[in-house]
């Protein structure tokens, strides 16, 4: 023992208490098993022994007024404590905490990655509006893939390792049949823990993600009926770049088609089988769908169904005028009954090409 070293003996203690019970009151006498600190900020978080999260201000214990569930915190701002100096005030500087407290988590998702998965794993088994879940506001989406490593991390803690990518859904979500199709192991998380995931850019909901993959898939470059398909969707939609209207190599039931607002572009999946054509390369069935989707997901200008329809019917080879094709006789005048045609069939010996009549060319 050094000359300014004091050694206090305290008899008659129960021998199943801990040293880091004991002398918990005030923090780092005993040090705590891990902490981090952002630069220059009054938040201190740390793993304290035992199974219970410890809440300090200014390095003195609180037992109550602040919610933790996993991570400890040593708060250095300004508090208002209680009389007895045991608890927490709720006033403005207690908003003012959990801004702080925001800020400095947002902060460690970014640049602390050890921090990160345990704030992420207190997050995703705390669904409280005053847990960490509930107080974290992330600034945007510029630490998305921080975030996002952190919390899959935290959940293979639960998970294990799998062979299937795993991906976020909560309780109320009605696509997560579509996890499924896209080779993702579904993992049920609380609302306030998804709250975080989509604001910080990690994850999307479901059927959102699914649109990016096909946004994000490689382009086909000729396929039939491509052509019909543009020329249809140009003549509603005349400002449309040709090149923008797009099929991709997404196979999935979900989404048949996706309009990038801010690209002017329109992506299509790769048409499915056909089934009453399912091993014909020319069948051109699947436009007439694709060009009703797409006219359901455009976001612009309103179109016309009826000249949507007309043209599509043109391109197909049809015949939308009115023709005047039988007379009767009436007695006292004739007067003849118009006939409208939707699509005018030719002789077998006349078809030359599926264009002309797509119908033909399949039998």
């Amino acid at each position: 023992v050094r000359e300014d070293e004091v050694c206090i003996t305290v008899t008659g203690l129960n021998d199943t208490l801990r040293p880091e019970y004991l002398f918990s009151a005030t923090f780092g006498i005993i040090p705590p098993l891990r902490q981090w600190r952002i630069a220059k900020k009054d938040v201190i978080f740390f793993l304290a022994a035992g199974d219970q999260p410890r809440f300090y201000h200014r390095d003195q214990y609180i037992q109550y007024g602040v919610r933790l569930n996993k991570i400890s915190v040593n708060y250095h701002g300004n508090l208002t404590l209680s009389p007895d100096r045991m608890g927490v005030v709720m006033d403005h500087k207690l908003d003012r905490y959990r801004r702080e407290l925001s800020l400095n988590m947002d902060l460690a998702f970014a640049t602390l990655p050890d921090l990160a998965v345990e704030l992420a794993a207190d997050i995703l088994t705390d669904d409280h509006s005053d847990s960490f879940a509930g107080m974290l506001d992330p600034a945007g989406n510029a630490a998305a893939d921080k975030y996002r490593e952190a919390f899959e991390a935290a959940m293979l803690r639960e998970f294990k390792p799998l062979s299937q990518p795993i991906y976020p859904y909560t309780e109320d979500d009605k696509d997560v049949d579509l996890l499924l199709q896209l080779g993702l192991h579904g993992v049920l998380v609380p609302h306030y823990a998804f709250q975080v995931m989509r604001k910080s850019g990690a994850f999307l909901p479901i059927a959102d993600y699914a649109r990016a993959l096909l946004l994000q898939s490689p382009e086909i470059e000729f396929h039939t009926g491509l052509e019909e398909l543009r020329a249809t969707l140009l003549s509603v939609l005349p400002h449309l770049p040709r090149e923008n209207i797009t099929i991709r190599a997404y196979d999935k039931t979900y989404p048949l088609v996706v309009w990038d607002a801010e690209k002017k572009l329109f992506a299509f999946a790769h048409p499915p089988a056909c089934e009453m054509h399912p091993v014909h390369a020319r069948c051109l069935c699947w436009i007439g769908p694709a060009v009703s989707e797409a006219a359901r997901v455009y976001t612009g200008s309103t179109i016309s169904n009826q000249e949507l329809w007309r043209t599509f019917a043109i391109q197909m080879g049809g015949n939308t005028t009115v023709k005047l094709t039988t007379m009767i006789q009436t007695g006292v005048h004739s007067c003849f009954f118009p006939l409208t045609v939707a699509k005018t069939i030719p002789a077998a010996d006349q078809v030359s090409s599926p264009v002309n009549n797509p119908i033909s060319t399949l039998a």
